[in-house]
């Protein structure tokens, strides 16, 4: 499971992706966060574009919201790097679950991760707030939709459905039977 993804600028001066898993390790990847969430939504078997439609729809805002792939995986978006160009990334994102702590800065705000990893957000302590807030709103709405995905009355009109032409069956072949 991701804990967190951080735009940096590779060896060449390129966007890469660092990305913390919860084991502890960090993996370099030559691509961006945007390309990585891609890949990583395709891996959960989601739509990262569907995912952000239905975060955007919730929210009612278009810019930075939280990404909720599954109950354990419910990323936050935040600012971590000033970007030198304009195609550059200064989003990274943090997974709910993975947040241990927050420290309040002077300008920035630190979030220690459960692996003890420390993330330097460009952001109050407040904004990071509301979007944890924001992220566990958008994860209730997630595990509602799937228990209602679950208990949904239509798949239980189709089983007894099914049920009643089943009995309706051995009724007909056990009336045939005696003809």
């Amino acid at each position: 499971m991701v804990e967190a993804i951080i735009p940096i600028y590779g060896r060449n001066g390129g966007n890469a992706t660092l990305v913390y898993d919860l084991n502890g390790q960090k993996l370099t990847l030559n691509k961006s966060v945007k390309s990585y969430l891609v890949t990583l939504a395709r891996d959960i078997g989601k739509d990262v574009y569907n995912v952000r439609k239905m975060s955007k729809k919730a929210l009612r805002r278009t810019n930075g919201v939280p990404l909720v792939f599954s109950e354990c995986v419910v990323l936050i978006p935040v600012k971590v790097r000033k970007p030198i160009t304009k195609s550059d990334g200064s989003y990274g994102y943090i997974n709910l679950a993975c947040i241990e702590d927050i420290i309040n800065n002077e300008n920035t705000t630190t979030i220690k991760l459960i692996n003890n990893i420390n993330i330097e957000a460009l952001i109050t302590t407040k904004t990071l707030n509301t979007k944890i807030i924001e992220s566990n709103y958008l994860k209730d709405i997630y595990i509602r939709k799937m228990n209602n995905f679950n208990n949904n009355n239509l798949y239980k009109k189709l089983y007894e459905n099914t049920l009643q032409n089943l009995d309706i069956s051995t009724k007909i072949n056990s009336i045939w039977w005696k003809i």
